[in-house]
This record gives structure tokens, C-alpha cells and sequence, in this order.
């Protein structure tokens, strides 16, 4: 049908400005968040630029995509998806590795590489969360989110604090040096719990934290950046909770990490599970970081396919070719957490006995089979 006047007002405004839902990239999504997942659509809708689209070499599916040649960075998915972090998903993809002529043999894996696969987390305002957004650095296993003993405004030199036991005074590296007040709000003034944007690193030396007074001397004054949001002045009132940030990796590896298949040219499956809120501050890969709103999925393809070779493995030229099918990411309704005293989130999912006719709940796992 022709709309020589565009199609406004087809659909009410409180249903976004996106484009119009088609039948068919209905079917392609199925119950799955993930559109076009297994190449249902017919072409490359939905997947990174780099990846070329392959009706030939499947897993039985209707498409694969495959990447070529050396390393580039990480590449995503164009859609976001919208997830609840209290809930538990299943996550599933197909991967083949290209084999190459020539001996190999000299390589403890041979002609594969390393291969990377994730979520990229992101709030509610569409804002990557990184690991320093809630990350708390632990000394000796102390956690070191306490409150503040007096008031904080920016200028300050010195942070007082109700209990200075679990903050670092013996790792040099800046990124354990810093700070993270919690009272982060969103562009609809949502006050965050355990996310926070209020970070900053560098901000004292190990020589200036004083477990006796509770104190930290800082090695410059506090800045601007880091003022309370609901305070004219910027000052955070006694009580306001506090830690010292730490870091870690921005990129959850929630399908695999450096995973490295058996064989060459044979389909595996992987599956594994990610779910619940991690308040912890350690960032555990198995659950959701705090804030997190929609999810991107992402790829380090051919990782370790480098000019001259990489940790190990050798340089494969750049045609060398791994094929990605079947990417999922659903719901698992049956799925359990439990809060550990960390704040973590440990999984249990559903699992069945076809002989004994029963399911029950398992720890979660990550598992990559051949298909």
C-alpha cells in the first residue's frame, strides 16, 4: 500500500517513533528478543556491517554470518533489547570455525581462534554501564560501602567516613584509588541503589587512608562532578553512602569467554544463563549490573587473529572465516535467584530427567555442544 502522506498517526505517539512492525520481522523474532536471530528475515537485518550473510552454511537454520579475517574490535547488534534484570534468561548461538590448509600442528590450537560473545549493558537514559559505575573495592574481603560519618560538599579535601576498614591502602593502581557516591538519578529523576555515575578515580594516595580516624585526605579537592544532585549546594548530608570505586571489564561475556571450538568446520551450540541484579560491586558476569535497562549483543570475532599472530595463535590471513547462527536470548520463566550475603545472584534453572519424568532446578551452567 502507498502512503503519498507518510504514515503519522497510525499508531498512537505514546507508542514511540519507530518504524512500523512487518509480519514477517514478526516471524523472524518469534518468542526470542533477539530479531532475525537465525536469518529468518533472508538477509543481514539487525547484524553488524561486518558480517555477511549466508543461506549455505548452517546449523540447519535458515542463515548463518560469518566474519572474516584479522581482528577489529567489538562489533553489536543494531537492536537493543529490552530486559528485566530481576528475571533469569537463557542464552544460546552457533559457532563454526573455517578450517585451513597447511599444517597447523605447531599451535596448541591450531587454525582457531579465541572468540568472544556478550552484552553490552545500558540504562535506562541509553548510557553504557561500565564496571566503575558499581564496582566497590574490598580489602581483605571488606567491603568498603559504608557512609559518611560527616558532611561532603565539593572543595572538601577530606572524606570522613563511618568505616574506612574496607578501603585500600595497599594498591597502587588509580582505577583502586577512587571514588563512588551513590545517588545517581536518571533523566526522570530515578535515584539509583547500587549505580552510580557519581565516580571518579585517582582521587587519593594508600598513604592518606587513616583506619584509625576513618578518614581519607584527598590528593585534590572533591569536584563539581561529583556534588549531590539534590542539594543546591551540592553537599551530601551524614548518612550518605559511599565507597571507594573500583574497575574491572566493561564487557559482560554472558554467551562465552575466549571460547575456542573443538574442530574446524564442524556447528557447536552454546548455552548459558544470565539473570538477577549483581549488588555485590564485583561485577559477576552471571548477573545483570544495576541500572541496567536494555541489553546489545556483541562480538569480539576472531579475537586472537592478528597480524604477526597473538597470544599464542597464529596469524590466519585475513580471510579466515567463523560463522555466527542462531543467536537467542530468552526468558527462562521456571528460573530461580537467591541473593548471596555478597549481593550477588546465584541461578538455579530447570532441568528434566526424560527416564524419571521429572524437572527440577539446577545450578546454572554454560555448556557448548556440537549440533
Amino acid at each position: 500500500m502507498f502512503f503519498p502522506h507518510g504514515v503519522d498517526r497510525l499508531a498512537p505517539a505514546a507508542f514511540g517513533s519507530g518504524p512500523l512492525l512487518t509480519t514477517d520481522y514478526a516471524a523472524a523474532r518469534g518468542t526470542d528478543l533477539v530479531a532475525n536471530g537465525t536469518g529468518q528475515l533472508g538477509n543481514g537485518y539487525n547484524y553488524p556491517d561486518s558480517f555477511f550473510y549466508d543461506p549455505q552454511v548452517t546449523p540447519h537454520l535458515p542463515a548463518s554470518f560469518s566474519f572474516s579475517g584479522h581482528y577489529t574490535g567489538v562489533v553489536q547488534m543494531l537492536e537493543p533489547l529490552p530486559v528485566d534484570p530481576n528475571r533469569v534468561y537463557r542464552l544460546g548461538s552457533c559457532l563454526r570455525q573455517e578450517g585451513l590448509a597447511g599444517d597447523w600442528s605447531t599451535w596448541t590450537h591450531g587454525a582457531r581462534h579465541s572468540q568472544y560473545m556478550g552484552l553490552l549493558c545500558f540504562d535506562q537514559d541509553g548510557l553504557m554501564i561500565q564496571a566503575q559505575h558499581h564496582m566497590r573495592f574490598r580489602q581483605g574481603g571488606t567491603d568498603s560501602l559504608t557512609t559518611l560519618a560527616a558532611p561532603l560538599a565539593p572543595g572538601d579535601t577530606v572524606v570522613h567516613l563511618a568505616d574506612a576498614s574496607g578501603w585500600n591502602d595497599t594498591a597502587t593502581a588509580s582505577y583502586y584509588r577512587g571514588l563512588i557516591l551513590f545517588g545517581y538519578r536518571n533523566s526522570l529523576g530515578f535515584a539509583y541503589d547500587r549505580y552510580s555515575r557519581l565516580v571518579a578515580m585517582d582521587m587519593f594516595d594508600i598513604a592518606d587512608v587513616d583506619k584509625v580516624n576513618h578518614s581519607v585526605t584527598l590528593n585534590k579537592p572533591l569536584p563539581a562532578s561529583l556534588a549531590n544532585p539534590d542539594d543546591p549546594s551540592g553537599v551530601w548530608p551524614v548518612g550518605s553512602k559511599i565507597a571507594n570505586a573500583s574497575s574491572g571489564s566493561n564487557y559482560n561475556y554472558s554467551f562465552y569467554n575466549a571460547i575456542v571450538v573443538p574442530e574446524t568446520d564442524r556447528w557447536y551450540r552454546s548455552e548459558s544463563y544470565i539473570g538477577g541484579i549483581d549488588r555485590s560491586g564485583d561485577n559477576v558476569m552471571a548477573n545483570f549490573p544495576p541500572g541496567t535497562a536494555h541489553v546489545r549483543v556483541f562480538w569480539m570475532p576472531n579475537y586472537t587473529n592478528r597480524s604477526g599472530g597473538f597470544s599464542g595463535h597464529p596469524d590466519t590471513g585475513t580471510g579466515h572465516r567463523v560463522w555466527f547462527s542462531g543467536m537467542s536470548v530468552t526468558p527462562e520463566p521456571l528460573a530461580m535467584t537467591q541473593a548471596t550475603t555478597a549481593g550477588a545472584q546465584l541461578i538455579k534453572v530447570p532441568r528434566g530427567d526424560f527416564a524419571a519424568g521429572t524437572l527440577g532446578l539446577v545450578p546454572a551452567s554454560s555448556s557448548v555442544e556440537p549440533v
